[in-house]
């Protein structure tokens, strides 16, 4: 079910005046997965969905006239932050080795494994992960946990800043979230050739082809439940009985307007203001949408 008239979500793209713009997320990360998801269907990755990884992954410009370029190469954004920022090289470092421990800790149990079956929490890559937890930091938060690891503030506030991937306020969430420099600063990023839209159309393309059903134009107003589990959703007046229920909404909406008991509603303290731009290259070059961001708490 989906309110849209199109697949994705917050991937999605705009149409206006010959550009197209790509909408949500900038970066590619862990490309694998979607070649894992072709395998588990059976399906080889069409030569159509081609990616590269990125020399550059963002540029910052700072309102105190600084400005910083984020390399895909440790030691060329280490160098970059040590001149521009006057930062500790061994900062750098000591920071993304522990946000590769974090991951090492935690995908196996968030990302790759469902922690409602029992038999997972099980395993022994769980409980040894299980016995490193103090270790991810989840008792201090995201901006307390940069604040200490460096002494420039617009380096906290660029690592800060990543709590915008989920909606998620630096100031509260815990620091187990600064895994997501492992994922960007020590794996890499990527982006498609042909945008991060892409990315939605090749898995809606194998979805149709494996015999999904899409019913678009369809809001969801409600999730229904019976004896404290999901048993299907409503569509205005209209209910469809389901064996499971997944939402990939933010949370914050399904609890306070999908449920049938919201509770307390969250904070959400960080906004992100794009400014989507057109640039004309040249009748040869054709045309080019480019995407600038604004975040601030």
């Amino acid at each position: 079910m989906k309110k849209n008239d199109s697949p994705g979500g917050k991937i999605s793209e705009i149409h206006m005046e010959g550009y197209r713009f790509d909408t949500g997320p900038s970066l590619f990360t862990l490309p694998e997965l979607v070649e894992e998801l072709y395998s588990a269907a059976g399906e080889t990755v069409p030569a159509t969905f081609a990616y590269k990884k990125l020399d550059v992954l963002c540029k910052y410009f700072y309102n105190s006239g600084e400005n910083l370029i984020a390399w895909s190469g440790q030691q060329k954004f280490t160098d970059e932050c040590v001149e521009k920022l006057g930062e500790d090289p061994s900062n750098i470092t000591r920071y993304f080795k522990s946000a590769s421990l974090i991951y090492k800790i935690t995908a196996d149990i968030f990302l790759f494994n469902s922690l409602h079956k029992v038999k997972n929490l099980l395993k022994f890559s769980v409980l040894k992960s299980l016995l490193q937890v103090h270790k991810i930091r989840f008792y201090k938060t995201m901006h307390g946990d940069n604040k200490s690891s460096f002494k420039s503030p617009l380096l906290i506030q660029l690592f800060d800043r990543y709590a915008t991937y989920n909606g998620s306020n630096p100031y509260k969430a815990p620091a187990t979230l600064n895994v997501i420099a492992h994922l960007e600063n020590n794996l890499g990023a990527y982006f498609p050739e042909q945008g991060m839209y892409s990315i939605v159309k090749s898995i809606y393309e194998l979805a149709l082809k494996k015999g999904v059903r899409f019913n678009f134009n369809s809001l969801v107003t409600s999730i229904d439940i019976k004896n404290k589990k999901a048993v299907g959703v409503s569509v205005g007046d209209e209910k469809f009985a389901f064996d499971s229920v997944v939402s990939d909404s933010d949370i914050n909406y399904v609890v306070n307007n999908l449920m049938d008991h919201p509770q307390k509603k969250t904070n959400r303290a960080f906004r992100t203001f794009i400014i989507c731009l057109g640039i004309l290259l040249g009748s040869e070059q054709g045309v080019s949408g480019v995407r600038f961001a604004q975040h601030s708490f």
